[in-house]
């Protein structure tokens, strides 16, 4: 069983994910890392508070507490409000962890390190995120490969969009959606968690800019899919109360 699982769908997500990543690469990310693409968007949301946000902690090893320049010493509630999703949402952990070990190990700059995160880091979520869905979606494996592969090009063709910040706030949303399709095809404890974790994660992601970009699809999704699959809700309640009342199900449900 495990074998057929990484077989059967590690290894094509992996191989879908590092072949698309390296055209992406090669096509976007090498020339926006030379200058030769200029992606919009507002300066000081998209790039300048999160500088500062970055190098407070890479450099100074400080929370961004307080911003001493433009809002005359304000708390930084303005950047978690407007860019929660680039600071401290759960898809961008990560990358600060990526961004002090570049530090670390390689000497990465901060510039460095924005242009590679606004790129490539939240291609590869997105991208592995439409992957997961076609494979929920779609049987043929050789048609699975489409989503993911025109994913990627539109991205090529149109990630200089001014409202950059939205496509940063993709993951959340995506899967979700992965989620929700993941667990209606199985309708198992194991499936129901992972509806649990990601809608959370979503949630968690949430800031203005996603309210306007992605709240209303993901509503009318769930609805659809709500209203095609009645006996949903249904299953929902009865694996959590059969989850709560199993061994360690209340601490399972409680870390979903």
């Amino acid at each position: 069983m495990r074998n057929q699982f990484v077989k059967g769908t590690v290894v094509p997500v992996a191989i879908t994910i590092v072949v698309l990543s390296v055209v992406y690469y090669q096509f976007f990310v090498r020339r926006f890392l030379a200058g030769n693409i200029v992606m919009g968007g507002d300066t000081q949301m998209l790039w300048s508070f999160h500088y500062m946000a970055i190098f407070s902690l890479t450099r100074l090893g400080e929370f961004l507490w307080w911003d001493p320049t433009a809002y005359n010493g304000w708390p930084a509630y303005f950047y978690w409000i407007s860019g929660w999703v680039n600071y401290l949402s759960p898809f961008a952990l990560p990358s600060l962890g990526i961004a002090w070990f570049g530090k670390l190990v390689t000497g990465l700059s901060v510039t460095k390190f924005l242009l590679l995160q606004k790129t490539l880091y939240y291609f590869i979520l997105n991208l592995l995120a439409v992957t997961l869905i076609s494979r929920e979606l779609i049987k043929n494996n050789a048609a699975r490969f489409f989503p993911p592969l025109t994913f990627t090009l539109c991205e090529i063709s149109f990630h200089g969009f001014r409202d950059a910040v939205l496509y940063e706030g993709l993951p959340g949303p995506l899967f979700y959606i992965f989620a929700l399709l993941y667990f209606n095809n199985r309708r198992t404890p194991g499936g129901l968690l992972v509806l649990i974790f990601f809608t959370g994660t979503f949630f968690s992601s949430l800031n203005y800019a996603l309210l306007q970009s992605s709240f209303y699809w993901t509503t009318v999704f769930t609805i659809l899919v709500f209203v095609l699959f009645p006996n949903l809700l249904s299953t929902v309640l009865r694996l959590i109360r059969d989850i709560w009342r199993g061994p360690h199900g209340r601490i399972a449900v409680l870390l979903g």
